[in-house]
């Protein structure tokens, strides 16, 4: 097993320290058989990462009610489940094809086995399956969909770092939650280039 469950929890158990609820609306994980469904739907094994990553939280619960609706987590729009995850590579992939085609440039590309992590912005962050059969890693990559510069650039190694930059950005303050403003403040001159990800919104 990977690190990503113990991290996820780790960082839930911070925010929920500074008065987050977003862990309150976290559901359980994706079963096995929901996650071997996945890889059968998709064609191509889930990485450990990626299975632990579903395997921790499957989504997110959005309550009805306005004034019990957490704010945005701050790592982009809320994370889906794995189903909804799998109808969102297809249509990705369709999309990139879509603007290969009207644009004339060959840069939208959508790996076979990518699959949607969240979604920060008009960006989308995938995690490659790819190194399923080598290791326990998924790359992290960018996808702009308003354009192809640094299209599917390769942002993190893993899905591990991603967690653990997170991690660090809430342990020194870079990234609080306000429980009078209920909103996610970021000391934007406090975080290094190198963990200015686009999975965190600025």
């Amino acid at each position: 097993m990977s690190p990503v469950r113990e991290l996820f929890s780790e960082l839930i158990a911070l925010w929920s320290e500074q008065g987050s609820p977003f862990g309150r609306h976290l559901p359980p994980g994706a079963s096995n058989a929901q996650l071997d469904w996945a890889e059968e739907r998709l064609g191509f094994p889930l990485s450990e990462e990626i299975r632990d990553w579903y395997g921790a939280h499957d989504g997110f619960f959005n309550p009805k009610s306005a004034k019990d609706r957490p704010p945005i987590w701050p790592c982009g729009d809320l994370p889906g489940d794995i189903i909804s995850a799998v109808q969102d590579h297809f249509d990705s992939r369709a999309l990139a094809e879509k603007l290969t085609t009207d644009t004339g440039v060959d840069l939208f590309r959508y790996s076979p086995t990518w699959i949607t992590l969240v979604k920060p912005g008009k960006s989308t962050l995938v995690a490659d399956s790819a190194a399923a059969a080598h290791g326990p890693a998924a790359p992290i990559h960018k996808i702009p969909w308003d354009g192809p510069e640094e299209w599917s650039s390769i942002q993190l190694p893993s899905i591990t770092a991603l967690l653990q930059a997170w991690l660090q950005l809430t342990r020194d303050g870079s990234l609080r939650f306000d429980q009078e403003t209920l909103y996610w403040h970021v000391q934007h001159e406090a975080i290094p280039p190198e963990l200015r990800l686009p999975g965190v919104t600025y």
